[in-house]
């Protein structure tokens, strides 16, 4: 799936206020930064000491998805919150919609 259709349907169904991304030269390369809604905020902060489960637990179902993925890379998949309402994941498209979809669903 295209990344701005992925967006756009993960905007749509958990009704981010905003969705921003970039792509640059690090591994990996794509950062995606979702505005989250005061309700979004409380789920990310109760599910904060898990991050590196659910990191796990989504690489190995990208892999199984998709072999040709580097578990390397997916490995290398951060987290990050800045400000009051941001949420930042820098990794594959596979990997941001996995996460999105645990962390948020």
């Amino acid at each position: 799936m295209e990344l701005k259709e992925l967006l756009k349907k993960l905007a749509a169904k958990y009704a981010f206020l905003e969705i921003d991304y970039h792509v640059d030269d690090q591994i990996p390369n794509l950062e995606v930064c979702f505005h989250l809604t005061p309700p979004q905020v409380t789920t990310v902060i109760t599910k904060v000491n898990k991050m590196d489960d659910y990191i796990h637990l989504c690489a190995n179902m990208a892999l199984l998805a998709d072999s040709s993925l580097s578990r390397d890379e997916l490995m290398q998949t951060s987290i990050r919150c800045e400000g009051s309402n941001l949420l930042y994941i820098r990794s594959t498209p596979t990997m941001v919609k996995l996460l999105i979809d645990i962390i948020l669903g």
